[in-house]
């Protein structure tokens, strides 16, 4: 696979810096890239971020680190949100996943099990402070509609 990464920038101490702050998520998210199938990588235009594109059937889309894992189809909207979870990373570092990744998990869960709306998913936390960070606006739950993007 070709890559245009400049690899001079791992000579910087803040990438290693970095590495260590968010050392959890790139090990759960190089058990992920080695175990799941049919992923390929894509540059998104907003964020400048690849984003690896899964195969799978649910519908679901997650960030670990500089990691984002999506849906073949998945909208622009959700990489977006996705990089917000990333900033959230790279604030949080190894709380990371006991602050934003398992409650984040637990609601998507509640979610599903209750029935519940994706808007009531993107109006708790960490999910909306996720949208505020990756530019995502969303309508609230008496709206009844998510809104486009802001540009």
């Amino acid at each position: 696979m070709k890559t245009d990464f400049d690899y001079s920038k791992l000579r910087s101490p803040v990438v290693w810096l970095l590495f260590l702050w968010q050392l959890p998520q790139f090990i759960a998210s190089l058990f992920l890239l080695i175990v799941l199938h049919d992923i390929e990588p894509w540059k998104n235009k907003h964020t400048g971020m690849t984003v690896w594109r899964v195969k799978h059937k649910w519908l679901t889309c997650w960030s670990l680190g500089p990691f984002i894992f999506t849906y073949k189809d998945a909208q622009e909207d959700t990489c977006r949100h996705e990089s917000g979870h990333s900033v959230q990373s790279l604030l949080l570092g190894p709380l990371y996943l006991f602050v934003v990744a398992i409650p984040s998990v637990i609601l998507y869960w509640r979610r599903r099990k209750g029935n519940h709306s994706i808007i009531w998913y993107y109006c708790h936390f960490p999910e909306n402070w996720a949208n505020t960070l990756g530019g995502v606006s969303i309508a609230t739950e008496e709206q009844g509609s998510i809104s486009k993007t802001q540009i």
